[in-house]
């Protein structure tokens, strides 16, 4: 017996890509004006974001000023309790900028130009304290100069001094 096998041809198909225009399509006007919402929206979030930490910290500290007022200067709050009205009068919680009015110790009272009295404190180590260009010691404040103080704010209402300058001329 002679078989003979017939051989079977293979049918092998290929599938060809052709580059079309659908294929090669960039993002549309409408995908990037997406991305360009979406980001846009991070951002004013972030934005917002920011503006409520500083006034909560602002807030905060204005706070504690009120309740520290009369042991900190010896007297009553001025005008009362502080009301919505007054926060453009908000003491500011990173320094001051006025007149020297009394100096005890290591701290100055500092009256600033909307009449906020504020207690500034002066650490001995870390504090610098300048006159013009020259680094002077805490002895060359005087009550009636005219200071530019700048520091963080703690929790009593105080501000602790990072830098002052004297602005009075000697």
């Amino acid at each position: 017996m002679n078989e003979q096998v017939s051989p079977i041809p293979a049918v092998i198909e290929t599938t060809t890509t052709t580059s079309t225009p659908e294929n090669n399509k960039k993002p549309g006007r409408f995908s990037l004006a997406i991305i360009l919402v979406i980001i846009l929206t991070i951002l004013l979030l972030l934005s917002f974001h920011v503006g409520t930490i500083i006034g909560f910290r602002k807030a905060s500290f204005s706070c504690a000023w009120n309740k520290n007022y009369a042991p900190l200067f010896g007297g009553s709050a001025p005008h009362g309790v502080w009301r919505p009205s007054m926060m453009k009068r908000l003491p500011d919680p990173h320094g001051a900028f006025g007149r020297v009015m009394r100096i005890d110790n290591r701290n100055i009272i500092i009256k600033d130009q909307n009449g906020i009295e504020k207690n500034i404190l002066v650490p001995q180590s870390s504090a610098t304290i300048r006159r013009g260009m020259n680094t002077v010691p805490f002895e060359d404040i005087h009550a009636q100069d005219m200071v530019s103080v700048f520091g963080q704010p703690d929790a009593e209402g105080h501000v602790e001094a990072d830098l002052i300058r004297i602005i009075s001329p000697k």
